[in-house]
């Protein structure tokens, strides 16, 4: 029979009658009935005219609870951050309640009952340090406030062991480094870079005709000069003959006696003819001489020296790593050697220049009327005061470069794969100098290289040692003088500082190759192409990326940073051996760095070159947050900067 009006403790009553189940029937029924009267004795459960009548909705206790705010998820708010009101009873109808910050109105991205998820624009306040701001909560009889520590910068923790942290100059701003838990000295290096090319000015892929390479005759300063004319014309039936097979098959002299040979030093259709003697002839190389050279017959010995050292050390080494000089030699003269030529022409007609090649000297004189048919090196004779010894320790590295250019113009030619990019053939060939450097070294590519096992030697004429890297790192220092001021690639006209930039950046991307020689190679024979497009289709990697992380990694190593894992170099040590060493004329950190104490405003432009990078030192006692803003710029060609922080200390 239903029970009108009952409560829940009519539930407890029938518990207990359950529980005494078991006992005696009379036991039983009593307590049944004394449980029925006493959970219904306080109503009128038992009332007559409640017998037999339907159940009665439960009478109304009360309003609606009140909507009510209890917390924030924290008391931290960071712009375009998601935060939190937590709370009860909340309106879930959008709109129906407006949240603020010192007046800015923030957008509600959720609600539920329990929960307001909001946030501020991301351009709700400018720049600053964090500041204490009003939070207010109102709508539907809600009115609620509470103090905010708002945040304007992307906040940024970093050790000395955190990577750099990469950022798209839109998302970096404002940026805030929090101080470290130790609040102890720390030193970052800030980079904002501009890794878009400029006008590359490259070599037409489609002309094989007369590029020439020259290499300054201060050995400390090489300059690059490119000149391209016009393409070998069509033959007569009117299709293009390819480069390989317009080359006739010429002799152009005996190895002995008196050798003339044209100096295109002005083109490929017309030149100056030096008279040679043969004063050596090797396995792969012949040499000969000027005979109006100051020195003329008068330094066999170091002539023999250097075509020595050819046959066993230079063309083995280019060979493996590049490609073979000789590609063509079945096409021209067929005597299977490099001919270096030493020409006062060069001295007279080119001052400065300490060696070139040709690669007119590829094709028939029919197509260029300078063309000896032969793959030559032309070089400077040695001064009336220059002692043949000092000229031939300085030409030596010059030899090896020279040879890598005709290996890179053979096998180029003969594949028709065009040339590669001025900065970057003569960047490849200055990793040629650095191979053959490395062979005086018991340490291979991969192990980072410091000042005594190497610049040292060189300077204090260890075993015989060549100038290599000192060339490097002199013209290296210079570049990183001007790192702002400069293109470091690509660059139209070429300087010692490019020459250096672009070796650099080469041996960044061997370093993080898997097969060096197999990468120098593709480079040299133009495999996967020419310029930036070539590197990323060989390596995989944007050239933005590598240009980034090869000029973010050069200057914190620079800056005090340990060489990287993959490093073949420290440069810090080389540069610091070389202050030491040569002091005044070298410093131990030449990098050109806007320098500022902690707790100082430090301010980055955009307004960078193409292919360079602006950098910002920031040092000192680390006790609170420090503000980095990056100014927005007006000038053009500035889309797609990147910023780049790291702690170097």
């Amino acid at each position: 029979m239903p029970v009108p009006n009952a409560t829940d403790s009519c539930t407890t009553t029938y518990e207990s009658f359950t529980a005494n189940r078991r006992r005696p029937l009379g036991w039983a029924l009593v307590a049944c009935a004394l449980g029925v009267l006493q959970a219904c004795s306080g109503g009128d459960a038992l009332a007559p005219e409640a017998v037999g009548s339907a159940p009665q909705p439960a009478p109304q206790t009360g309003k609606l609870a009140a909507a009510q705010i209890h917390a924030l998820s924290g008391d931290t708010v960071t712009l375009a951050g998601t935060q939190a009101v937590l709370g009860s009873h909340l309106p879930t109808a959008l709109g129906s309640l407006r949240i603020q910050v010192d007046g800015v109105d923030a957008r509600i991205v959720a609600q539920s009952p329990t929960r307001l998820e909001w946030q501020l624009p991301a351009d709700a306040f400018p720049c600053a340090a964090p500041q204490t701001r009003r939070l207010s909560v109102s709508g539907q009889g809600i009115s609620f406030e509470a103090p905010v520590l708002v945040h304007t910068a992307r906040r940024l923790s970093l050790d000395p062991n955190s990577p750099a942290v990469e950022l798209k100059a839109a998302d970096a701003t404002c940026i805030e480094l929090s101080a470290p838990t130790e609040r102890a000295y720390a030193k970052y290096l800030i980079a904002v870079v501009n890794p878009n090319p400029a006008n590359t000015n490259s070599t037409p892929t489609t002309s094989h005709s007369n590029l020439k390479a020259a290499v300054a005759a201060t050995e400390a300063s090489p300059h690059l000069s490119l000149v391209v004319p016009p393409a070998p014309a069509p033959s007569a039936s009117g299709a293009k003959a390819s480069a390989a097979s317009a080359i006739a098959v010429s002799n152009i002299g005996a190895l002995q006696g008196t050798v003339p040979i044209s100096i295109p030093v002005s083109g490929c259709s017309s030149s100056p003819v030096s008279q040679t003697r043969t004063a050596f002839t090797g396995t792969s190389i012949r040499i000969l001489e000027d005979l109006s050279s100051p020195h003329a017959q008068k330094m066999d010995n170091e002539l023999a020296a250097i075509g020595q050292e050819f046959d066993r050390t230079i063309l083995p080494l280019i060979q493996q790593h590049f490609g073979n000089p000789l590609a063509l030699d079945h096409a021209t003269n067929r005597d299977r050697r490099i001919t270096l030529v030493l020409t006062k022409t060069v001295n007279d007609s080119l001052p400065g220049t300490a060696a070139f090649v040709s690669a007119c000297n590829f094709h028939p004189r029919r197509t260029f009327a300078a063309s000896n048919e032969d793959e030559v090196i032309f070089v400077r004779v040695p001064a009336a005061n220059e002692r043949p010894s000092d000229w031939r320790r300085a030409m030596r590295a010059t030899l090896v470069h020279e040879t890598k250019h005709l290996a890179s113009y053979a096998e180029r030619i003969a594949r028709g794969t065009g040339f590669e990019e001025p900065w970057l053939e003569e960047a490849t060939a200055r990793v040629a100098e650095e191979l053959y450097a490395r062979t005086f070294v018991t340490t291979g590519s991969g192990t980072a290289l410091g000042y005594e096992e190497t610049v040292a030697c060189e300077l204090r004429h260890c075993d015989e040692r060549p100038l290599v890297m000192f060339k490097h790192f002199s013209a290296l220092h210079d570049w990183l003088r001007n790192v702002d001021r400069v293109s470091a690639l690509g660059a139209s006209q070429l300087t010692a500082m490019h020459y250096a930039s672009g070796w650099s950046f080469v041996r960044w991307v061997l370093d993080h190759s898997a097969n060096e020689r197999a990468t120098l190679r593709a480079l040299a024979t133009g495999s996967h192409g020419s310029g930036f497009e070539g590197l990323a289709l060989l390596t995989g990697m944007q050239p933005a990326d590598m240009v980034t992380q090869w000029m973010s990694d050069l200057a914190a190593n620079v800056e005090g940073a340990q060489a990287g894992d993959r490093a073949s170099w420290n440069v810090a040590a080389v540069l610091r051996g070389m202050a030491q060493e040569l002091p005044g004329a070298y410093d131990a950190n030449p990098l050109r760095a806007t320098r500022l104490s902690l707790g100082q405003t430090v301010t980055a432009s955009q307004d960078v070159l193409p292919l360079s990078t602006r950098y910002i030192a920031v040092d000192g006692a680390h006790r609170t947050s420090q503000l980095l803003t990056l100014e927005p710029s007006a000038v053009a060609g500035q889309a797609g900067l990147r910023l780049v922080l790291r702690r170097i200390q």
